[in-house]
């Protein structure tokens, strides 16, 4: 606990002297009030604070990473969706739960990049996939369900994965991007 405290002031000595001590506050785990506080105050500066906040998503504190994934939830940027997509692989399931929360919370706007992530990950990563499957049961409409309910199915079996999550997400995006191609 003592070496990720020393971690997360290392990467605080860079930040302005203001938001450090919100970070401060937000690590402390004896004065509740103040984490809540500073986790509010965090929050409502909205957009100017993601970079700050990507800074300190790999930390190695657990508890202090998921407060600051969730500020990011809440903020719900697209810019986000990167990092969202690469926390849905992270060994903590509460920051990867977060992470397909905050997908959900960005919105539409999510669902290609993450199909194309699905597509990209040569590693087959069962996590990303699961994150991916939580993220289109909420960001589907209905149609979309019925249509797509291979890629769900695939995405949510450990079992045959890799077998036709690829085809259909393939087929999942094409149908995205062309609806996006007639929107412009």
């Amino acid at each position: 606990m003592k070496d990720s405290k020393k971690e997360i002031d290392e990467i605080l000595k860079e930040f302005p002297e203001n938001i450090a001590q919100l970070f401060h506050h937000l690590q402390q785990e004896t004065n509740t009030i103040a984490r809540i506080d500073a986790k509010n105050s965090l929050e409502k500066m909205g957009k100017s604070i993601l970079p700050y906040l990507n800074k300190l998503l790999f930390v190695h504190d657990e508890m202090f990473r998921r407060e600051v994934a969730k500020i990011m939830e809440f903020i719900a940027d697209k810019t986000s969706i990167p990092v969202f997509i690469d926390l849905l692989e992270d060994s903590d399931g509460g920051i990867r739960w977060t992470a397909a929360v905050g997908l959900i919370s960005i919105g539409r706007d999510s669902i290609i990049p993450l199909l194309k992530a699905i597509l990209d990950d040569e590693n087959g990563s069962y996590f990303l996939r699961l994150g991916a499957h939580h993220a289109f049961e909420s960001l589907f409409n209905d149609d979309e369900k019925i249509t797509l309910k291979p890629l769900l199915l695939s995405l949510n079996n450990y079992l045959g994965m890799g077998e036709t999550v690829s085809l259909e997400t393939l087929h999942a995006l094409k149908k995205f991007e062309q609806k996006n191609n007639k929107k412009r």
